[in-house]
């Protein structure tokens, strides 16, 4: 006897042995129940998801005379007949070859007759949606008004290609991807059966690669049994997907977290060398970086995703900056399109890690994002930044203290730009012919501007609590307390102070990356103001338009003239 595929010898007999889709079942067996059987069902999905097999056992049940709970007897005749596929009564047309009008009217012409031992005659046409438009209006008559006998089920994978006649005419049923916790739970089942020796890891990584179908797992287990000789390991089912280890993929996303992009290259291409194919690869760090991302993000993420190596990822996710995360997947994602008419796979994927490693190089937003939270956090540990690393040159030596704000020295920057600039005509006055000891220098004595409260850029806005001084003030001390999140401040301007509110102007929305930044970091912007004597002050970013009508007429004058 010839051998017959895993997928065909565990396909379900009953409701009860349906792996997942308990929403549809349910149903299905109550109308069984209480006989109140529909002329017309569409069942749609994903492939895999067990929609022709639940129109089998929905099809056996409603014409066995003999059911009981909602159940085919699976003993009777025509249960029998069903099993061998030669039953008369139940009819499996698939509609990728029979599309055609002529097919459509002799199921017209034989829908007429009635079941020769069942109680309905069913007719599963698979793949509907692969009917010509002629089939369909030629079907359409029929399923509007079919003999009480008759009973379709539609079966289609793309039900956007379906009439919008035949689908208001059917009892619709969405089926859902199976989850890898039922799959796996299912291919143990099946190796159980067969006497196959598999481990855990494996059979999650079969579910896995399935993504939801339940078909192209128990096909994929059939292959892994044959190639394992009877044993299903983890290594040997990556081997045969072309798919990398969790140990090399947890190591590419240390290197990117590190920013350690030429040893990320070179590791990616000992890979490769194994016979790995460059985009399957890009596919699996795209897969790595979405669950640390969920990890990182999600309140319970095992309700997102299903994996084996959850401290792992609760491990690795801590290091791993959100933003080089969100850019990751983009990138990697963007290099996978160009991959499929790229010379050379490689060099894309090459490329693609290396702008992930290096974001100063990019302009994008989340590059700027990510370029700025480096900044804050070099400059809270006191170490200068320089395309993300501190800046380390072998020919100076200088140690690098942590200063804290109490013994910080207020740096006047008017003060300093009242410093004359040294002459130019002398030359030799930059030229020292003898050392010059620590003792005898001293220090010039600095002094101060008297402030004017005048501002360049606005008129200020006077309020009972809150001026456009007190904002200017307010920069200066952000300055010092938090350079990241001054650079952010650059560009605004105050945009008022109502009801206990400060509202930070931004001119349009180019400086949305700024205003995320300065949403991110409210509290600090609040302790600064609390700092500055302003208690209990909100604050509130907004994009303003600057009226600077008030500051040209003090320029110019009340002659100007404004032109509209």
């Amino acid at each position: 006897m010839s051998y017959k595929a895993l997928y065909r010898v565990f396909r379900p007999r009953t409701f009860d042995e349906v792996v997942g889709q308990k929403h549809i079942v349910s149903v299905l067996k109550s109308q069984v129940m209480s006989m109140q059987i529909s002329h017309a069902y569409l069942f749609t999905g994903s492939r895999g998801t067990g929609k022709t097999s639940i129109a089998k056992i929905f099809a056996r049940a409603i014409s066995c005379p003999n059911s009981s709970e909602g159940e085919a007897c699976l003993k009777c005749q025509l249960c029998q007949d069903a099993f061998n596929d030669t039953s008369m009564d139940i009819v499996e047309i698939d509609a990728a070859s029979n599309n055609g009008v002529d097919e459509i009217r002799e199921l017209r012409e034989n829908v007429k007759y009635a079941p020769v031992t069942g109680r309905y005659k069913v007719y599963i046409i698979d793949e509907v949606h692969m009917l010509s438009g002629g089939a369909f209006n030629a079907l359409l008559k029929t399923l509007e008004e079919p003999p009480e006998h008759a009973v379709f089920i539609l079966a289609t994978t793309e039900p956007q290609k379906l009439p919008e006649t035949i689908i208001s005419r059917c009892q619709r049923y969405d089926f859902e991807r199976i989850g890898k916790e039922d799959i796996a739970k299912r291919l143990d089942y099946i190796c159980a059966k067969v006497g196959a020796e598999a481990e855990k890891d494996a059979l999650f990584a079969i579910a896995d690669f399935a993504k939801g179908g339940l078909r192209d797992a128990i096909s994929l287990l059939d292959q892994c049994i044959v190639f394992g000789d009877g044993k299903v390991n983890e290594s040997a089912v990556l081997e045969l997907l072309g798919k990398s280890e969790s140990s090399e993929l947890f190591k590419i996303a240390d290197m990117l977290i590190k920013k350690d992009g030429s040893g990320a290259v070179i590791y990616i291409n000992s890979i490769i060398r194994k016979g790995k194919n460059p985009s399957v690869l890009a596919g699996d760090i795209i897969d790595h970086l979405r669950k640390l991302m969920i990890f990182k993000t999600a309140k319970d993420p095992l309700d997102i995703v299903d994996s084996a190596y959850k401290s792992d990822y609760e491990k690795q996710c801590k290091d791993a900056d959100i933003n080089m995360l969100l850019r990751g997947i983009k990138v990697l994602s963007a290099s996978m399109a160009e991959m499929r008419y790229a010379f050379s796979p490689i060099v894309i994927l090459e490329v693609a890690l290396m702008d992930i490693c290096t974001p100063s190089a990019s302009d994008d937003n989340l590059a700027v994002l990510q370029r700025l939270s480096e900044l804050e956090k070099a400059v809270g540990e006191g170490v200068r930044a320089v395309s993300g690393k501190a800046e380390n040159k072998e020919c100076e030596k200088t140690e690098i203290f942590a200063v804290t704000d109490e013994e910080a020295v207020p740096w006047d920057t008017e003060a300093y730009d009242s410093i004359p600039d040294a002459p130019l005509e002398d030359e030799g006055a930059f030229i020292m012919d003898e050392p010059v000891y620590e003792n005898d220098v001293q220090e010039p004595v600095l002094e101060k501007k008297e402030e004017t409260g005048e501002i360049n850029s606005l008129q200020p806005v006077v309020n009972n609590e809150f001026t456009n001084k007190d904002y200017e003030a307010f920069l200066k001390k952000m300055n010092k307390v938090n350079k990241g999140v001054y650079i952010s401040l650059k560009d605004s301007f105050f945009g008022g102070f109502e009801n206990g509110e400060l509202i930070i102007g931004y001119p349009d929305e180019s400086c949305g990356v700024f205003m995320k930044a300065v949403q991110a970091k409210k509290s600090e912007i609040i302790n600064t103001l609390e700092d500055l004597g302003f208690k209990d002050c909100k604050v509130c970013v907004k994009i303003l338009k600057q009226d600077k009508t008030d500051a040209l007429k003090e320029m110019f004058g009340d002659d100007i003239k404004f032109i509209d």
